[in-house]
């Protein structure tokens, strides 16, 4: 039986498996009623006129055999009709069976089990079924829901509508949660997740999953719109490679949600790539897109192509940030990801960031941001992180965090006009043996760092620095643009705390205008360092310093301070 989309092809015979065969509202009946054994059936009407080519069912238990439902085979167009079914299990020790809809209307399932064996106490000897569902109307999966193929190799799941895929989100205050995944627990290859629909909004976890040895499969997201409200459409390992998480859509939303991929491998696996296609991406109240490494494996390049960017906001309760990541967590060994983002416009407000670090063993990731027209970064926020209130900046991050093996990654920023502010920064820092990343600016138009909250906040700027416990150096932040200002108690600073020595500070630019008390350029040594203090190198025709501000180089460790060359008419 070939389906409605065209493509997908169904081999039926009940001779070779189980099967479950159920056709509403087709012309095709010939003959009509019951051949073989109908006891236990209901009569065959022999009068009166279809109205509906619905089918609904509460469970389908059919052990490794398939089941197929449609209302598309040879269809009458005078009805309509929507497929809705509670419950449909097909799992078996020796393979899970199939599971096909195809419908004219709408398709509603809570729950599918389609599992190579049992897949509540994880006793596998068959590979998992494969999931079809093919809809011109809505696909709806009311909340909590279970649509799972486990086994020694997962079934592929894929989910075609021509108007929304919609995975309910819990209600406020819930402990449950929904799950759609396709998983191996063993050496075979996990299924692919497949979702098309020009609406998406999903609630709950989408997954290609790797419990044992084996590789992981895809998750290929394609959609107009594609929201989430507390989802989690993640690739994980606790074995071999994951598989890529690629979304093309033309709008996505993510609130308090994550789209990634993680490894927390003891074996090396790899988390998979992560790539974004879209006009536009909005990330709010705490959602990342990620790729992360907790075991052993490095984490996976994350790659997002847009006409705009906006990461905005942060949960309170806990400090989790807005943003896009990719991190070497602490025990982990492996290296982080390199984040590449080419937009037109980036915004990133109230505590959102792009961040590479690694607490573990291993390099952390570049991040390269490519903005046609502008990036705005702005803002810093409050939040209870471990019992503490501790502020949340906006700002692009490269970290070697305490008790890291590893070198920082490199940040470079690329676009027309750079607007830095409100306590905002962007910082590559090291707090323990291995270097810090550099910053390279490079602004055709014009920079801008302004402001300074006040404490606790930090100054808005830029950073380079070697801070308390690091034995790492710093790195080079390096501005190349026609305009340079920095106002209003905003600092550009290269700084060591520790034994490490500072890193420089080297400015390329047209004109340079520093105003404000507390402002300006700054290469320090704090009290108690033994680190070097870094160089400051400006090349300007025109610098313009006011109000107070100032260019320094300030030893008040052991360390030597650091030089000034500025070069300007």
């Amino acid at each position: 039986v070939t389906l409605s989309d065209g493509v997908t092809r169904v081999a039926i015979n009940g001779n070779l498996e189980p099967t479950v065969d159920i056709r509403a509202g087709t012309t095709n009946f010939n003959p009509t009623g019951i051949t073989g054994n109908g006891t236990g059936f209901s009569p065959t009407p022999t009068s009166g006129t279809a109205t509906s080519a619905d089918i609904n069912i509460n469970r389908i238990i059919a052990p490794g055999g398939l089941v197929f439902l449609t209302n598309q085979y040879q269809p009458n167009p005078a009805l309509s009709g929507n497929i809705s079914v509670n419950s449909i299990q097909t799992a078996n020790l020796i393979g899970g069976g199939d599971v096909v809809i195809d419908s004219r209307g709408r398709i509603t399932s809570r729950n599918m089990d389609v599992s190579g064996g049992n897949s509540v106490d994880l006793t596998f000897n068959g590979r998992g079924g494969d999931i079809t569902l093919i809809s011109t109307s809505d696909i709806f999966i009311p909340y909590p829901s279970r649509i799972v193929s486990y086994g020694l190799g997962g079934g592929n799941i894929t989910l075609k509508s021509n108007s929304a895929i919609i995975q309910e989100p819990p209600p406020s205050g819930s402990s449950d949660s929904s799950l759609l995944e396709s998983a191996v627990f063993n050496s075979g290859t996990a299924g692919d997740v497949t979702l098309e629909a020009p609406s998406m909004l999903f609630g709950g976890f989408i997954q290609s999953s790797i419990y044992g040895s084996g590789q992981g499969g895809k998750l290929i997201i394609t959609a107009n719109s594609l929201s989430t409200d507390q989802g989690f459409l993640l690739n994980y390992s606790e074995g071999g490679n994951t598989g890529p998480v690629i979304v093309n859509a033309q709008e996505i939303s993510l609130n308090n949600s994550v789209l990634g991929t993680e490894t927390d491998s003891s074996s090396g696996g790899n988390a998979g790539d992560v790539e974004i296609n879209t006009n536009t991406l909005v990330a709010t109240n705490g959602a990342q897109v990620s790729s992360i490494t907790t075991g052993i494996g490095n984490a996976g390049n994350v790659t997002v192509n847009a006409d705009a960017i906006t990461l905005t906001g942060v949960i309170e309760d806990g400090g989790i940030f807005s943003g896009i990541t990719s991190n070497v967590q602490r025990n982990a060994q492996g290296n982080g990801g390199t984040i590449k983002l080419q937009t037109r416009t980036l915004s990133m407000q109230d505590g959102a960031q792009i961040r590479t670090s690694i607490r573990g063993r291993g390099n952390a990731g570049n991040i390269e941001i490519r903005a046609e027209e502008s990036i705005a970064i702005a803002g810093s926020v409050l939040a209870t992180v471990s019992g503490r209130i501790v502020p949340i900046p906006s700002a692009i991050l490269s970290e070697v965090r305490p008790g890291a093996e590893g070198e920082g990654g490199v940040i470079e920023v690329a676009t027309r006009r750079l607007s830095v502010s409100n306590g905002a920064f962007i910082s590559a820092s090291t707090q323990s043996r291995g270097n810090a990343g550099s910053i390279t600016i490079n602004v055709s138009e014009s920079a801008s760092f302004d402001g300074n909250p006040g404490a606790p906040f930090f100054p808005s700027g830029a950073y380079v620095g070697t801070l308390v416990g690091a034995s790492g150096k710093g790195g080079t932040l390096t501005i190349n643009t026609p305009s340079l200002s920095v106002t209003n108690g905003a600092q550009l600073e290269a700084l060591t705390e520790s034994v490490g020595d500072a890193g420089n500070i080297i400015i390329n630019a047209r004109e340079v205008s520093l105003r404000g008390a507390n402002t300006g350029l700054f290469s320090n040594t704090t009290p108690g360092s033994t680190g070097n203090g870094g160089n400051i190198s400006i090349r300007s025709p025109q610098i313009e310093i006011r109000d107070s501000a100032a260019i320094s180089v300030d030893s008040k460790g052991s360390g030597s301070g650091g030089n000034i060359a500025a070069q300007a008419n």
